[in-house]
């Protein structure tokens, strides 16, 4: 069966298979509540795996040139997320990038195209907030999958690190700007 014709069922399918994968791949429990060397906790916040694509070839990624493929109805073009926590609670930054997948469809074997290449450079979203990374990861397509509180932790842990358990808490919004510091030519003089 080609993949252009799978049911939702089997879409939803390929996505649970495809973030397990990425969980074993990417994810880590830095056991941060009783390790104090820990480095923290990695995992995947969001997950976009957008259906088949006809043109997929002209969305690939510069570093495939289209010859590794074999066959292109078994290729996903897909976004992920990763968030991270420390002893300083869950970081409202976070990096995302594409990865280009293939699923055999005899073994369901999932695997990275170029996945050296893709581990060792700069994530393609590096350091936004969420919500630019919700927006980012949204224009391959909507998410079929969104964590934001880390799996590691318990409700209890979470709120002590991060003073809250909720998914995620809007900076407040200021009320007004500070005003302006007035300066003279005096203080030009004294400062150079």
């Amino acid at each position: 069966m080609k993949m252009t014709e799978r049911t939702a069922n089997q879409l939803k399918e390929i996505e649970g298979n495809v973030l397990q994968y990425l969980k074993v791949k990417l994810e880590h429990n830095g056991d941060i509540m009783n390790d104090p060397e820990s480095y923290g906790n990695i995992w995947i916040m969001a997950l976009s795996i957008p259906p088949y694509s006809h043109n997929l070839k002209e969305s690939l990624p510069a570093c495939l040139d289209g010859s590794q493929i074999l066959n292109p109805e078994q290729v996903f073009l897909i976004r992920v997320v990763l968030r991270t926590t420390t002893l300083q609670g869950s970081n409202i930054y976070v990096d995302g990038t594409t990865l280009c997948i293939t699923i055999d469809s005899g073994t369901e074997k999932i695997e990275i195209l170029m996945e050296d290449a893709v581990f060792s450079d700069a994530p393609e979203f590096q350091g936004g907030p969420l919500p630019s990374a919700i927006k980012w990861i949204s224009v391959l397509s909507e998410p079929c999958y969104l964590q934001f509180k880390d799996p590691f932790l318990t409700s209890e842990q979470r709120i002590a690190l991060n003073g809250h358990d909720e998914d995620y808490i809007l900076p407040e919004p200021k009320d007004k700007l500070p005003n302006p510091v007035q300066t003279t030519d005096d203080d030009f003089d004294k400062w150079f």
